[in-house]
């Protein structure tokens, strides 16, 4: 339903109910909050309104994917109305005590209620990670960078005599009879003798058992590229043996002076790039890190920590301006540290949910180093043993067995051992799932987005911990993270990247406003994360490894939620806002109504009764000492009514004896915590009609693809 805006009109008992827009004094652990509200209620018959706070505590559930914060299950600590004789206090106390919002939930946007969050120093330090550059390679021309997890590993294809090598993004096959290495590129096909050194050249004549490539799946799409098209223009290969980076430029670099600042946008670039006039360096963001370097070839050092302040002065209508929410310190980096530390919720069903885990041969553990956990190094999944116990997290749930192989079933808690795997582990990102409740029918498990790879650190959202963890952990290049931090970037311009592996074989087309296949992204400006096979654009992103399909919005088939627990067939795990959505506390939606008033005002009216009114009069406070103000345009304060008139309604009101102006009477920490709120919700306001904008409540780009090998 989302946030329709505020004031919201009700009527109840034949009076019209006003309540503005909550006040936040605090969110406690992103799950509980407690608000001011300023209400009025105008009886029937009677002219002049009567201003009241509400003082309430009430769960939530964020709503990522809509940005917005469900609030139900209210308790009401008071509800005053100062100016009002004691036994009509009493009535216009039951009258909003009926109201929807006092009753039983409202929606608020996300932004509105992060204005009034403020992070701590501890909240903005976050993890260690290592902020190092990747190797970086440029080319200003057609170039393609062919990454490998290690040494480059071939296997022999199924049927043929080939082999190819499964620890690349690329389609790439090596005939062993002369060590000719063959490699799809877009629609047709280059070859060299040797990887690093070359010479790469167009494929004259392709090997004869490239027709005899496996049926289905992925391996369809190559053989319909055989022989496929001559390649007209060779581009350069670069070869790295870990995650690595490649800046592409048609062209030497094009400049666009960014208003206000030495900085320079390089605008023919697919990659995040600038170039500061006063430094005579450029600047490169790759996974929220960025790196500096006086000359595009390199080399490159870390520069998350020293940015000029020069990136902080983008203007936020600037093409570049997302960028902002990885320069600490600016506002956008602030949300999106509180955006990646608000959980996501998921309530499991003990007696149907099970994870699928499987094994290469024999259950094999490891010791992960400082702990006295052990893992499972020849799974794809999480599995753990402590003790005597085995622990598996799956997709946002902990589920436990007294053997690796299971039986399993939904975990009541996990030992603290399981959050003290390091940052140097690839298993670190299970230590952000949590059990959080549980009954004799369901388990709560929350996760924070931790556990998609994308964490907090030195004031910014970056995805990975930047470690070249994996390779020494006995079965690297079957199961390797998923979170080093560097994806496999756009291997020409506007390109597409092939991931082929012995168990699994994905796809991404990468461009300027998103990206799809297999890997890992993130983008701190939305909060959006995915890995495993991937989709993400300005509006939104999900992951294929969890079966969302986000062209139809579906996850595996059902309807699901934006994360994690969407995955999960329905009755098994509901995604926590889901279950408010759909649950007994929001009950289903109703047809939207308008009204129009004698005064001017205006509204429209959602599924809870409430209409949003649309005329003056939005600027009303909720004051700490129980008292309602009004601010006006010139920054004055009054108590409310206005002294000239003014309702809610459009219609007249009679001044009351109240006092006016700056309020010289009124004691100041009441004044300095009204121009604090007042700063508060216009900045929130403005966020969260920013983000509608562009497109966040609903729309933006999605893409969607992927698929498998074994």
């Amino acid at each position: 339903m989302g946030d329709r805006g505020w004031p919201r009109l009700y009527t109840a008992g034949g009076a019209q109910i006003t309540v503005y827009q909550p006040q936040v004094d605090s969110w406690e652990n992103y799950e509980k909050l407690s608000m001011r509200v300023a209400v009025s209620v105008l009886p029937q018959g009677q002219k002049d309104p009567e201003y009241g706070v509400v003082d309430l505590q009430a769960k939530t559930v964020t709503d990522h994917a809509n940005r917005t914060v469900r609030i139900y299950r209210p308790e009401i600590e008071s509800v005053r109305f100062p100016n009002a004789a004691p036994e009509k206090a009493a009535v216009y106390g039951e009258l909003v005590r009926s109201i929807p919002p006092t009753r039983d939930k409202a929606d608020i946007a996300l932004d509105r209620v992060l204005a009034y969050v403020k992070l701590g120093e501890k909240e903005r330090k976050g993890i260690s990670v290592n902020l190092d550059p990747p190797p970086i390679f440029y080319a200003d021309s057609d170039a393609i960078l062919l990454a490998f997890l290690g040494a480059p590993r071939f296997v022999k294809i199924e049927g043929t005599s080939l082999e190819f090598a499964m620890n690349t993004s690329w389609d790439l096959v090596r005939d062993p009879k002369d060590g000719t290495h063959y490699l799809l590129y877009r629609d047709g096909w280059i070859q060299a003798p040797d990887l690093k050194n070359g010479p790469w050249t167009a494929a004259s004549k392709l090997p004869k058992d490239l027709k005899k490539l496996p049926k289905g799946g992925a391996w369809d799409r190559v053989a319909q590229n055989v022989p496929g098209k001559k390649v007209q223009v060779v581009p350069k290969v670069f070869v790295s043996e870990t995650p690595a980076e490649l800046i592409l430029t048609k062209g030497r670099p094009s400049f666009e002076p960014i208003p206000g600042t030495d900085l320079a946008w390089v605008k023919n670039s697919q990659n995040t790039l600038f170039f500061h006039s006063g430094e005579s360096r450029f600047y490169f963001l790759a996974a929220g890190r960025w790196f500096r370097a006086a000359e595009l070839a390199g080399p490159w050092t870390a520069a998350t920590t020293s940015l000029p302040a020069d990136f902080a002065k983008i203007p936020k209508d600037h093409p570049k301006a997302s960028v902002l929410a990885s320069v600490p310190g600016t506002q956008e980096a602030e949300d999106a540290i509180l955006i990646a530390s608000i959980p996501r919720v998921g309530i499991v069903n003990r007696k149907d949910a099970r994870p699928d885990v499987s094994y290469d041969g024999e259950p094999k553990f490891e010791k992960i180093e400082g702990t006295a956990v052990f893992a499972a190094v020849n799974t794809p999944n999480d599995v753990f043993k402590v003790g005597e116990t085995y622990y598996c997290c799956f997709q946002g749930v902990w589920f436990k067995a007294a053997a690796a192989e299971g039986p399993w079933e939904v975990a009541d808690s996990v030992p603290k051992e399981i959050y003290a795997i390091p940052p140097t582990s690839p298993k670190h990102n299970v230590t952000y799932v949590k059990v959080v409740d549980a009954n004799d029918e369901t388990v709560t498990n929350e996760y924070t987005a931790g556990y998609e790879g994308e964490v907090v650190t030195s004031g910014v959202v970056v995805y990975g911990v930047g470690f070249s963890y994996g390779y020494g952990w006995g079965y690297p290049w079957y199961y390797p993270p998923y979170y080093w931090g560097w994806g496999y970037y756009p291997p020409y311009y506007g390109g597409i990247t092939f991931w082929a592996g012995a168990h699994g074989y994905g796809w991404s087309a990468y461009g300027p406003y998103g990206g799809v296949g297999y890997g890992a992204r993130y983008n701190p400006a939305t909060g959006v994360y995915s890995r495993g096979g991937y989709a993400y654009g300005p509006g939104g992103g999900a992951a294929w490894r969890t079966a969302y399909n986000p062209s139809t919005g579906t996850w595996a088939g059902q309807r699901g939620g934006y994360n994690a627990y969407g995955s999960w067939k329905q009755g098994m795990v509901t995604n926590g806002s889901d279950w408010i959505r759909g649950g007994s506390i929001s009950g289903a939606g109703g047809t939207l109504k308008g009204f129009q008033t004698s005064g001017g005002a205006a509204g429209i009216a959602g599924p809870d009764s409430g209409f949003v009114v649309k005329g003056s009069g939005g600027n009303v406070y909720a004051g700490k000492d129980g008292n309602v103000y009004r601010r006006d345009e010139n920054g004055n304060w009054s108590q409310a009514p206005s002294p000239k008139g003014g309702s809610d309604r459009g219609a007249s009101a009679s001044p009351r004896d109240v006092t006016t102006g700056n309020l010289p009477g009124i004691d100041a920490g009441v004044r300095q915590g009204l121009d604090s709120d007042y700063g508060n919700r216009m900045s929130g306001n403005a966020r969260a009609n920013s983000w509608s904008g562009r497109g966040s409540y609903g729309g933006g780009r999605s893409f969607s693809g992927g698929g498998r090998r074994r």
